[in-house]
């Protein structure tokens, strides 16, 4: 193949991706988000998720020492935001922040409006710093139907 080969024309029967992830960890978690969202985020979150579903979560950390056991218990806010069918959610937390998409149209489309979204989000969180972004395609290929690889 040359890098001249157009590769737009290229459409598969089936779609496989069942869900399509993109995330980013935090370095350090960002208390600030804990009980509320600055509104610069929550306006460009609503912009492309326009269900706001905030839900009471919690991590609970067990230490092992050799004389002793103890616990902590945080107890925070999952920012949750749909898409108009729940085709899609925007999840902000502490730790990280992710958008997944059971309906996977196009790479731009999603990288556009993740890219947007955190873009504002180190904007209007300056102590937050990313440690990791990972992006992950599901996929499924249900093999009772004819042959997968047709």
């Amino acid at each position: 193949m040359t890098s001249s080969d157009n590769f737009d024309s290229i459409h598969y029967k089936n779609n496989f991706l069942t869900q399509v992830i993109a995330r980013v960890d935090l370095v350090s978690p960002i208390t600030s988000i804990v009980e509320e969202l600055p509104k610069d985020i929550s306006k460009v979150a609503l912009k492309y998720f326009p269900i706001d579903e905030p839900k009471p979560a919690f991590t609970q950390e067990i230490f092992i020492g050799p004389k002793q056991l103890s616990t902590r218990k945080e107890e925070f806010t999952e920012w949750h935001f749909y898409g108009r069918n729940r085709e899609k959610r925007l999840r902000i937390m502490p730790r990280s922040l992710s958008i997944s998409y059971k309906k996977y149209e196009a790479y731009e489309g999603m990288r556009s409006e993740f890219v947007e979204f955190a873009t504002e989000f180190f904007k209007a969180i300056n102590q937050a710093q990313p440690s990791r972004l990972g992006l992950r395609y599901i996929n499924e290929i249900d093999v009772n139907d004819g042959d997968p690889l047709d």
